[in-house]
C-alpha cells in the first residue's frame, strides 16, 4: 500500500474537482450534517453547532496529515460549490484493503456526481494505493447505494450487522468489494 498524501492529490473529472476540505466548507458541513432527514441510512452525529463542522474539518486533515485516511472535498469545477465527500479509510496494511465513505448532499443526488466520483476514486485506490481490494459498506436500507456500487460492478462480499452505532440501534451493513483486475481500463488521473 502506497500512502501518497503529500502533496495532496487535488483531482479533477469533466464536472468536478476533488480537493481538501478547508474553512470554506465548514458551513455546508454544518447545513448537511445537522439534518439527519439528509443521512438517514448512515449512523452519523447530528451537529448541533457550527464549531462541530469545523471540528471535523480539523480532524480529517490531521489524519490526512498523520497517513491514516484521505478525504475529498468534492465540487463542481465551475463553481467550487460543496456538493459531498469520498474518503479511502480504515486502511488495512495487512490484507492490503481499505474502505470507502462516500455522501452527497441531497440537492446534487440523482446527477450521476457520485458515479463520476467513485470511477476516478477506485482508479486512486486500486492504482495509485496499489490496493489488493477496496471495499464499500452500505446500509442494507440504502438501495440507491447498492444500485450504484452494482451498476459500477463492485462485488457483492458479505452481509455483517454493525453494533458499535453511536444510536446502539445495529444497523445490517452490506459489504462489496472491488479489486484491480476488475477494473476495464486505468483511465488517466488528472491531478493539479
Amino acid at each position: 500500500m502506497i500512502r501518497p498524501f503529500k502533496p495532496f492529490p487535488v483531482l479533477k473529472t469533466e464536472r468536478l474537482i476533488l480537493k481538501k476540505l478547508n474553512h470554506t466548507h465548514i458551513q455546508p458541513i454544518y447545513e448537511y450534517q445537522s439534518n439527519k432527514s439528509n443521512f438517514v441510512h448512515v449512523d452519523m452525529p447530528i451537529y448541533t453547532s457550527i464549531s462541530d463542522a469545523s471540528n471535523y474539518v480539523t480532524k480529517m486533515n490531521e489524519g490526512i496529515d498523520s497517513y491514516k485516511w484521505i478525504i475529498w472535498a468534492i465540487c463542481l469545477k465551475e463553481s467550487e460549490t460543496l456538493i459531498g465527500t469520498i474518503s479511502i479509510w480504515n486502511l488495512d496494511e495487512e490484507e492490503n484493503i481499505a474502505e470507502l465513505g462516500y455522501g452527497i448532499f441531497p440537492q446534487f443526488r440523482g446527477k450521476g456526481y457520485m458515479q463520476e466520483t467513485l470511477k476516478l476514486i477506485e482508479q486512486y485506490a486500486l492504482f495509485t494505493m496499489k490496493l489488493d481490494c477496496l471495499q464499500a459498506y452500505t446500509s442494507k436500507t440504502n438501495l440507491d447505494s447498492i444500485k450504484l456500487l452494482e451498476h459500477l460492478e463492485f462485488d457483492y462480499l458479505k452481509t455483517v450487522v454493525d453494533t458499535d452505532t453511536t444510536s446502539r440501534t445495529p444497523i445490517e451493513m452490506v459489504v462489496y468489494k472491488k479489486c484491480p483486475h476488475q477494473l476495464k481500463e486505468n483511465v488517466n488521473i488528472t491531478t493539479r
